[in-house]
């Protein structure tokens, strides 16, 4: 029998050391980090390790508790809102009649949160795992299940040009047993770019670690991300293509922007009222920012009643951002709101504030 290289990925929140092992003709690494500090990363494909679009991804339980599943359940399906996927999960062997499992999730203490890339899990034996949380909760779940729709970690993006601290990392992560090899294969080295299908660097997205200050030159962080960012749902979707929550009939008309100098494809959204105006997401789209005025804006994305900071767009310069038509976003000024929007068609929205030079 041919050897498999089978591409499993070891979240590095778990106290302890490294272990690389064979298993019945597959390579496995385990990597085992700090609990603190946690690194962080975003929606990177590995090629070649999508599921066949449009699939019933069967999920089998292998332990846990009543509760631990249902958590499973709960948050996974999340990814099936932009995925043209399905998710069927079952909590025993009898329950799947003949059928085979595509993914198995163990709850083993002390062994980390691990997933197999993709459909790179159809290698493993039915009797194996190929998933295992010993964290249930919502971020990591929807992390792990990034992974095992092919998705990498983000920090290592091609285009992430985090000025990494080396020496820092590795008096950091030595502690725990890591060597300079280990920071540098999981922490510094971006992925192979004949590896992977990437786009610009997200660090909103549910596949970024955080990771402090301390581990960069320029002292940039990133905090820890506890929902699927914009470009995960759109990348989700360009990969898993055929599926949107809401038709796009029930897009809002365009409303003309009274606080901006030009606009086009948004729909202006009453900075008072935004909490309470519900998301109609359909298809993905775009829009641009440019600021032509002496204030500084920020952008903030708002759902599930709080912002996250997108971008912070200076003076004479201009930001580009992708989207789903019908999300929320809020321009600030010294964090006070100076535009809410939507984005209303599939065509690229603009927003211009002042007059260019």
């Amino acid at each position: 029998m041919k050897n498999i290289i089978i591409i499993f990925v070891v979240c590095l929140i778990v106290r302890g050391t490294s272990i690389f092992g064979s298993q019945g003709g597959k390579r496995m690494s385990f990597v085992k980090p700090p609990t603190q500090p946690i690194v962080a990363t975003r929606s990177v494909e590995v090629k070649g390790t999508r599921w066949k679009n449009g699939k019933i991804i069967r999920i089998l339980f292998l332990g846990g508790t009543k509760a631990e599943r249902q958590t499973v359940r709960q948050f996974a399906v999340e990814w099936t809102r932009y995925a043209n996927l399905t998710f069927e999960f079952f909590d025993s062997v009898s329950q799947l009649r003949g059928q085979k499992s595509d993914i198995r999730i163990d709850f083993v203490q002390g062994d980390g949160a691990n997933s197999a890339i993709g459909n790179e899990a159809e290698y493993f034996e039915q009797n194996e795992r190929t998933m295992n949380l010993e964290w249930v909760d919502k971020s990591t779940i929807l992390h792990e299940f990034g992974h095992a729709l092919g998705l990498d970690h983000e920090h290592q993006n091609p285009s992430n040009h985090t000025p990494w601290n080396r020496k820092a990392i590795f008096a950091e992560l030595s502690k725990q047993g890591w060597t300079i090899e280990m920071v540098d294969d999981f922490v510094i080295k971006p992925h192979d770019r004949n590896l992977v299908n990437f786009s610009q660097y997200d660090p909103q997205s549910i596949m970024v670690y955080s990771y402090p200050a301390s581990w960069t030159l320029d002292g940039s962080s990133v905090d820890q991300n506890e929902e699927l960012s914009e470009m995960d749902k759109i990348n989700i979707a360009k990969m898993y293509p055929g599926k949107t929550s809401v038709g796009e009939e029930n897009i809002a008309p365009v409303i003309p922007v009274s606080q901006a100098q030009t606009i086009s494809g948004v729909s202006e959204i009453n900075c008072q009222k935004v909490t309470k105006t519900p998301e109609r997401v359909s298809g993905a789209s775009s829009f641009i920012v440019e600021n032509h005025t002496n204030e500084i804006l920020t952008l903030y994305w708002f759902s599930a009643g709080k912002k996250t900071k997108y971008a912070t767009i200076h003076p004479d310069s201009r930001h580009e951002q992708e989207t789903y038509i019908g999300h929320l976003w809020v321009i600030d000024v010294q964090s006070q709101c100076k535009l809410a929007f939507t984005t209303t068609s599939k065509s690229k929205g603009k927003v211009v504030f002042g007059k260019p030079n």
